[in-house]
């Protein structure tokens, strides 16, 4: 019962980090962009259920959110290997990457996901 709980907790704290509209992905991508000049994405195709799951997964090393479309997406500091992180995500919760990508800029990052949003 503890591990259940604990998981129902983390879950409905990232309730709030999966937001749908692409002016919210645009103001986490600006936050995120505040801490880390450079960082790379990770989109992947998926229902917009499994964001809070990718988000408990992926903990403080990156931010989870949702694309208008329903597309996850990740964001990882570029420090960090985001072809490995990919695949274990990929593996761990039975999900397709589709598209992976290094952006400097929230602009750059939002060009590169326009197909996504």
């Amino acid at each position: 019962m503890g591990l259940l709980h604990r998981a129902t907790i983390e879950l409905s704290k990232h309730k709030d980090i999966c937001p749908a509209s692409l002016q919210a992905v645009k103001k986490n991508i600006a936050q995120f962009y505040q801490r880390y000049i450079s960082f790379n994405g990770i989109v992947f195709e998926a229902s917009d259920a499994l964001c809070a799951k990718i988000a408990t997964v992926i903990g403080s090393a990156g931010i989870a959110l949702t694309l208008p479309n329903g597309y996850p997406l990740v964001l990882l500091p570029a420090m960090l290997d985001r072809e490995l992180i990919a695949v274990q995500l990929s593996k761990t919760l039975n999900i397709r990457v589709v598209f992976l990508f290094t952006a400097d800029s929230v602009e750059n990052a939002l060009v590169k996901i326009s197909s996504f949003t």
